[in-house]
């Protein structure tokens, strides 16, 4: 049988002017979870837009989410794409316990605000801190504006607090290439 994933954008208030305002769907757990199992889905991506409306910022939707999920099916892999939780660390702890296998947050441009971009490093060293063994990742946008310094700088930061590969017994890890950097 061939593996699947899936990708989930889950509702939120929406700050994108092209999405509109979409307001947070109290029983999208259940939705996510009943489609998780009748489609077959053996890893899932949720993603969501900020929710700085919500005093968790969205984080104790997400982990019902996930622990709903893995209520049903807990051999399911999920992975929750976030916001920072504008820095709310307890908000953080509580989705990286919720079940979750995989917290991705992706940091802002390099040359952004430093505060934003220290924010963003201490919501993913929390989370690794929050639960042993938890796999964290990141993305960094590019070309804007950055310089190679401030790139060589955040790939610095990153390392040592992002997982790079993970073994799973749907990913069997072959051998693990180390970077040719100290």
């Amino acid at each position: 049988m061939k593996l699947q994933t899936m990708i989930w954008f889950m509702d939120g208030n929406s700050q994108f002017p092209s999405l509109g305002s979409i307001r947070l769907d109290v029983p999208t757990p259940t939705n996510e979870n009943v489609l998780s199992l009748y489609c077959s889905v053996h890893y899932i991506v949720l993603i969501s837009v900020d929710h700085d409306d919500l005093p968790d910022g969205g984080s104790g939707h997400f982990a019902e989410t996930v622990r709903a999920m893995k209520k049903s099916k807990p051999e399911i892999m999920a992975e929750c794409l976030t916001s920072d939780f504008q820095g709310d660390l307890e908000a953080v702890s509580m989705l990286a316990n919720s079940g979750l296998d995989i917290f991705a947050h992706n940091i802002e441009t390099v040359n952004a605000s430093r505060e934003i971009y220290e924010q963003s490093l201490s919501v993913l060293k929390h989370t690794k801190l929050s639960k042993e063994g938890m796999i964290t990742k990141t993305s960094i946008m590019l070309g804007l504006g950055e310089t190679d310094d401030e790139l060589k700088e955040a790939m610095a930061h990153l390392r040592v607090h992002v997982q790079y590969m993970f073994e799973h017994y749907y990913h069997i890890l072959k051998r693990y290439i180390h970077p040719p950097y100290s």
